[in-house]
């Protein structure tokens, strides 16, 4: 199954902080952000191969739709580790999508039966869409916690100042004295529901670094088909070697994905560097595509040009750690 609609792209929805609607709901109807949740709760439940390849197709159609869908996508990914009927309540809503931060800038009070949370959380991909908002906070302990609350509960602060992937709403959340069930506390890692679904078995930065190389793969070939259409005889060799580099790194993580897929010890050394080898590929690449802007003429460097943001939303999505 692939996406069926139009996706007709224009400087504006580069430029705006919100994505079309209707590009989100065209990815709700099919499930797109429910790649990795359970048949049982409306899910897809792929494989991380077959994720992959859902996630290269959405950053080829525009890299803000790329991003957001990755960092939705990859956060429902959750599902796995909350209890079975906490699960069913978050995750089985057609629209259930989620956003959240991993920076550790809140704090947690147990209360009864409830937790109160406050603080505030940057870079919040995917506000803008958000069912859901995971985030880190700090007990009375001094520990440090994963939590989930409804966007009702939240409240956005557009915030995003870098240049690029402008469209992604990746806002700020505030939380003031709010209440959360004591089932809504998970730990990544530690599966606790759908054990016939091995992919929650997989350490949760193996599985963002390769869906993360998905989308940025995605987006570097969007690129350089715009830089095809440029027709200028100084890009081609340039083009040529992109392209075998974006082959090796499809390649590389393909191998990857399938191990992962297929295995039950995740405990091999090899494997993690294989992984994070993946970034050294993901620099290359960027450098050859840096050499084709440098070789594009005023054309990129234009707003009015779709190209002149793709490269934007390039710079600034190899800046995630995850992708070095």
């Amino acid at each position: 199954m692939h996406l069926n609609k139009n996706f007709e792209k224009s400087v504006e929805n580069y430029t705006e902080h919100k994505l079309p609607n209707q590009w989100i709901d065209t990815l709700i109807q099919q499930k797109y952000f429910k790649l990795f949740v359970p048949k049982s709760l409306g899910g897809l439940e792929l494989t991380l191969l077959e994720g992959t390849k859902k996630l290269i197709e959405t950053a080829q159609i525009h890299g803000g739709l790329g991003w957001v869908h990755n960092l939705g996508a990859g956060a429902n990914y959750f599902c796995g580790f909350f209890d079975e009927k906490t699960a069913n309540e978050l995750f089985s809503a057609p629209d259930t999508i989620l956003s959240g931060s991993g920076f550790n800038s809140g704090t947690v009070q147990s209360k009864d039966s409830c937790y109160i949370i406050n603080g505030a959380w940057s870079k919040c991909s995917g506000a803008d869409h958000a069912s859901h908002f995971t985030f880190n906070a700090v007990n009375e302990k001094g520990e440090t916690n994963s939590y989930i609350i409804s966007k009702e509960k939240v409240s956005l602060t557009p915030s995003w100042s870098s240049f690029g992937l402008k469209s992604s709403s990746s806002h700020s959340i505030t939380i003031k004295n709010q209440s959360i069930p004591k089932e809504y506390l998970f730990e990544i890692g530690k599966q606790q529901s759908f054990s016939n679904y091995t992919i929650y078995c997989v350490p949760f930065e193996q599985f963002a670094r390769i869906c993360l190389s998905a989308t940025f793969q995605g987006m570097t070939e969007s690129l350089l088909n715009a830089f095809k259409k440029l027709d200028k005889v100084p890009l081609k060799v340039n083009i040529n070697k992109a392209e075998e580099q974006i082959q090796i790194l499809n390649n590389n993580r393909n191998q990857l994905a399938e191990y992962y897929d297929s295995t039950i010890d995740f405990s091999n050394q090899v494997l993690k560097e294989s992984v994070n080898e993946l970034g050294i590929i993901h620099a290359q690449l960027f450098e050859t595509l840096m050499q084709l802007y440098l070789k594009g003429g005023m054309t990129v460097t234009e707003e009015s040009n779709l190209i002149h943001w793709q490269i934007r939303d390039i710079m600034t999505a190899i800046q995630h750690y995850m992708l070095k």
